[in-house]
């Protein structure tokens, strides 16, 4: 007998997708709030994870409180709560690695640990995964703003903040490579492509960036024919906090952008590097400053795009020179 009830349709399509583990990575127990609810989150989702795996990297403090956590978190969904700690490689690659190390799943999905998803992120993010060709998808990522956004901020930089700017493409399209405060990776292409670079990814608060970046050009190097789906209908909101409005930050995170771009180079080749910011430099960023100059309340967005894209430049120019005379950024 068909199956007529809608609930009952969207959980035989569920049955179809890919099982999933859940990584979360944190450092610091002052997102504990909205870490909580980004975990309490990932395990209500209308599509359940196999596995929520929370990496604690070098806070050994955290690590007790949240192993003291997992009983109660452990009452929520009937599934797997693995709480490892990090004392190895510090930093963001580091404690990815050992998360994906401890996955039991078809694919590894990684969630900021300040990024609260909605109730069908996780079924939105894999769902990419039913074409044999996808090997990694990247979510839709919204600001969640502790304090007002500043006026001066454009759209065309929130990346910033570590979510999904103005130039990204519709859902379903063909991306370079996801954002990574919401993604998801074939554990048949970690078994092949390894683990995250070294020299790339952040370590706590340094603004460090490009190690996704990194890991699609090179898991697209070795398997040409496979594709990075962005899902924008797979949804979280990433906390910015008021620490990350200020315009000290911002033109550090593009210098500390612009740097990791030109380790980036080292390593992967100008070619693959730089595809997607070339399209981004010639026409997202001149469409953003002639819009925001239409209006005089709307000038700062402007002059913030300029200023961005040019300490971004230099971080890029004088990391390349850099390693050119000394071999080290």
């Amino acid at each position: 007998m068909a199956l007529t009830n809608p609930e009952h349709a969207e959980m035989a399509k569920n049955d179809q997708l890919l099982s999933a583990s859940v990584v979360i990575c944190a450092y610091t127990e002052d997102r504990w709030e909205v870490m909580v609810e980004a975990i309490t989150a990932s395990m209500t989702q209308s599509h359940l994870p196999v596995q929520v795996i929370l990496v604690i990297d070098h806070n050994h403090t955290l690590y007790e409180r949240c192993l003291a956590a997992r009983e109660t978190w452990q009452t929520i969904a009937p599934l797997e709560i693995l709480v490892l700690e990090n004392q190895s490689r510090k930093g963001l690659g580091g404690a990815r690695t050992i998360g994906t190390e401890a996955c039991t799943s078809q694919t590894v999905v990684f969630l900021d640990d300040d990024a609260v998803p909605s109730s069908t992120w996780l079924q939105e993010l894999i769902r990419p995964f039913t074409r044999d060709d996808v090997m990694m998808t990247s979510g839709w990522i919204d600001p969640k703003w502790v304090t007002n956004r500043p006026a001066w901020f454009p759209d065309e930089f929130l990346w910033v903040v570590g979510c999904s700017y103005e130039g990204l493409p519709e859902d379903g399209a063909v991306i370079r490579n996801p954002i990574g405060a919401s993604m998801a990776i074939r554990m048949s292409i970690i078994d092949k492509v390894g683990m995250f670079e070294s020299r790339l990814g952040r370590n706590q608060t340094d603004g460090n960036g490009c190690e996704e970046t990194e890991y699609a050009i090179r898991a697209h190097q070795m398997f040409p024919e496979m594709v990075v789906v962005h899902a924008a209908r797979s949804t979280v909101q990433h906390l910015a906090p008021a620490s990350r409005t200020t315009l000290q930050y911002f033109f550090t995170r593009c210098w500390r952008e612009g740097r990791s771009k030109a380790i980036l180079v080292d390593i992967a080749g100008q070619s693959d590097s730089l595809s997607a910011e070339r399209s981004y430099v010639a026409s997202v960023l001149p469409r953003g400053v002639v819009k925001g100059l239409r209006r005089l309340s709307t000038w700062g967005r402007s002059l913030a795009i300029i200023g961005g894209a040019l300490m971004t430049a230099a971080g890029y120019a004088i990391t390349r020179l850099r390693l050119a005379v000394t071999g080290r950024a």
